[in-house]
């Protein structure tokens, strides 16, 4: 939902040692738009939830044991701007780093 022309934003919390939580800290600020969410009882397969909003929405999954690093989030980072959510530089950062590896 958007209030005066801005998405709302809300912290999320990441699982201790999982890729995110390692780059961006235990909690984090996003924007939120969602109209569908991960059911956290029915992951896919060789993923795992890693963060979750306050009411226990599925907001960031990781890939266990495959070759390729993968990494979903349900914000929208690229609706954040660096300067005022420092968060969403970080996640670039991460998917460049996941990238090269």
């Amino acid at each position: 939902r958007q209030i005066h022309r801005k998405d709302s934003t809300h912290p999320v919390s990441f699982t201790q040692g999982s890729t995110l939580a390692d780059a961006l800290g235990a909690t984090v600020i996003v924007n939120s738009s969602h109209h569908q969410a991960v059911d956290p009882d029915s992951v896919g397969r060789g993923l795992r939830v890693i963060g979750v909003s306050g009411q226990g929405i599925v907001e960031a999954v990781e890939c266990v044991d495959f070759v390729a690093p993968v990494l979903a989030v349900q914000w929208h980072p690229e609706r954040l701007t660096p300067r005022t959510h420092p968060a969403a530089g970080a996640l670039l950062n991460v998917m460049k780093r996941l990238a090269a590896d």
